[in-house]
């Protein structure tokens, strides 16, 4: 087993932030590391952005690390984007990412930062730090375009006692690759500390002592289950001589000092700050080619919008188009699959596998099924569980009564907040417990709806 030291020194309020995730029972060690030339509350509020993307995209992938890596920062950029669209304004965050597992660091480097390790010798993890500065070199920075980010995983084996510098790319010139001492590499890197130079992660990578990690197996021995079988005596001789009686007026009075327990905590809750009640806030609209004649449907990085005979993927955060596919009859169902697949149904009861990737068709069942027609139209109450989305103190659920969607305690049946639109509500999605939202659509246009604490 490994020992791991981090050392960090940032600043938020000057524009960098250092993110680190080693908890001991957690296979995967998370460091993750901003700097930016801009030093406002606008820059803190984009770093947050960045950690609570990571936080809700890294962990909830079953592929491979470089492939879970690759497709949260995808969604990290798309994000930052839509903020910065949002703010209308834009600067450069330099990031690093780094996953250490199984004695093997992986790492995307964006931006003006470098990667330094030192175990055998002194080297750069990521890309040539001499083309940081070149003129012709487009360096990938996250959210700075509308479009699709470059994004190159490099992972390193790491060996004996290893040191991981995270540093400004300006810094770098401190460092000599012909430093051959790591006691120097080190005393260097102490240096820049003291100098409060900002922002530095440093993580020493050396090996544990075994005898700590040394856990004595439980045997059962001839002294032990002498022991044991002396206590069982024991409470069997209390159990007859006292009888059954004694020991149900234990638990009963167990189960008072319960209840008496539960009346405090109660009562003392009623005291706490209560949380605020939910309402809608708009965000974006998006308008489709033609009429979008069912509901909605989702997953983490897309919306799916059914238009007659043409389906069409765009992605949830900056609601470009993605792919576009079309078929001989009009679509009347969708379902997302595992696996990256969605099956359609078109009005004919005909079903076609597609892929989530391009929205190519993978095969085509001619062989008709029923669809019920309440299965066709919009859901007409939509749950909303507490416990999914963690802002919540208790469940409601949302109508849609012609231009007008409510949302409902589910404690007291009382309506907590209501919007009402110009135009008629043609269907409305699920939930989105990712984004905390709905899609709501009007003819050709789709709308999304945030759920808020007010």
């Amino acid at each position: 087993m490994k020992n791991i030291k981090i050392e960090k020194n940032f600043s938020i309020q000057e524009g960098s932030f250092v993110y680190t995730d080693f908890f001991e029972n957690t296979s995967e060690k998370v460091a993750l590391v901003f700097q930016t030339s801009e030093k406002s509350l606008i820059s803190e509020k984009a770093m947050t952005l960045l950690v609570q993307v990571f936080k809700e995209y890294f962990y909830q992938y079953d592929y491979e690390i470089k492939e879970r890596l690759r497709k949260t920062v995808v969604e990290m950029h798309w994000r930052l984007a839509a903020f910065f669209k949002r703010e209308n304004h834009k600067f450069e965050i330099s990031t690093v990412i780094l996953i250490i597992k199984n004695d093997i660091v992986y790492a995307i480097q964006l931006g003006r930062l470098v990667i330094m390790s030192y175990s055998d010798e002194f080297e750069y993890i990521g890309f040539d730090i001499n083309k940081i500065y070149a003129e012709n070199y487009q360096l990938p920075i996250l959210g700075i375009k509308e479009e699709e980010i470059q994004i190159k995983t490099y992972s390193e084996k790491i060996i004996k006692d290893t040191n991981i510098v995270v540093l400004p790319a300006k810094l770098s010139n401190e460092f000599d690759k012909n430093i051959s001492i790591k006691s120097d590499f080190e005393k260097k890197i102490s240096q820049l500390i003291e100098s409060d130079e900002k922002p530095i992660l440093k993580i020493g990578i050396s090996e544990g002592s075994g005898r700590l990690q040394y856990k004595k197996k439980f045997r059962i021995t001839t002294k032990g289950s002498a022991i044991v079988l002396v206590i069982v005596i024991i409470i069997a001789s209390f159990y007859v001589f006292f009888g059954k009686k004694w020991w149900q007026g234990a638990i009963s009075s167990g189960k008072e000092f319960v209840n008496e327990k539960k009346r405090l905590i109660i009562d003392y809750s009623a005291l706490l700050p209560k949380i605020p009640q939910p309402k809608f806030d708009e965000d974006w609209e998006w308008t489709a080619p033609s009429n979008i004649t069912i509901n909605p449907t989702f997953d983490s990085d897309n919306i799916y919008l059914i238009c007659n005979k043409i389906i069409t993927c765009i992605r949830k955060n900056s609601h470009q188009v993605k792919w576009r596919e079309s078929f001989q009859y009009p679509l009347i169902s969708t379902k997302l699959l595992r696996n990256e697949k969605i099956l359609l149904i078109d009005e004919l009861g005909f079903q076609y596998l597609i892929e989530k990737a391009k929205g190519h068709i993978l095969w085509k069942r001619e062989y008709p099924i029923l669809i019920h027609k309440k299965e066709i139209q919009s859901p007409e109450m939509i749950t909303i569980d507490y416990i999914r989305d963690g802002r919540l103190e208790q469940n409601y659920y949302i109508t849609v009564t012609g231009n007008v969607i409510s949302i409902i305690s589910g404690k007291n049946g009382k309506t907590v907040a209501q919007k009402e639109f110009q135009q008629k509500i043609d269907f409305i999605s699920e939930y989105d417990y990712v984004e905390k939202c709905f899609y709501l659509s009007f003819v050709k246009r789709i709308l999304k709806i945030n759920l808020v604490l007010g």
